[in-house]
């Protein structure tokens, strides 16, 4: 996978190897720096960025992992180190309209909890909740059959 900065309209990511690893485990790739200029958000940009970082990963056998980071002085903003705006429209504003582009029923959702979903329709698992959340999503010999596809 060529590692650096993707693009697919007005979202980027990043991706390289993440330095927290050990050496042996950097195979791993990390998705940081995911960013979608407000205007263009919930257009399905990055979901379409998402999928094709996915199905690359699934091609090439690759495990994917990234780390969620809110920020706690502003709970409308979603963080991911690197970032300075959410990837999601205001998310304490869809969450207490319940247009969070995610199904949820919870009003009291956090930022991560949002992206957890977000993400888990990529096929990413949450491995850990503390100090922060960190999410992987092994390859998929079959495709990646998310669950995106089926809503």
């Amino acid at each position: 996978m060529d590692l650096g900065l993707r693009a697919l309209g007005a979202c980027t990511l990043q991706l390289g190897r993440s330095g927290a690893l050990p050496e042996r485990l950097q195979s791993i790739i990390e998705i940081s720096s995911v960013y979608t200029a407000e205007a263009a958000r919930r257009t399905g940009q990055a979901t379409a960025l998402l999928s094709q970082v996915c199905d690359e990963a699934d091609a090439e056998g690759v495990v994917l992992m990234l780390l969620l980071d809110g920020d706690e002085s502003n709970p409308g903003k979603q963080i991911i180190p690197g970032v300075t705006e959410s990837l999601v429209p205001d998310t304490a504003q869809a969450l207490e309209t319940g247009d969070a582009g995610v199904t949820s029923s919870r009003a009291d959702d956090l930022p991560d909890q949002w992206l957890e979903r977000f993400y888990g329709r990529f096929g990413f698992a949450t491995i850990q909740r503390e100090p922060a959340v960190l999410m992987a999503r092994p390859a998929r010999k079959n495709g990646h059959d998310r669950q995106a596809e089926h809503a």
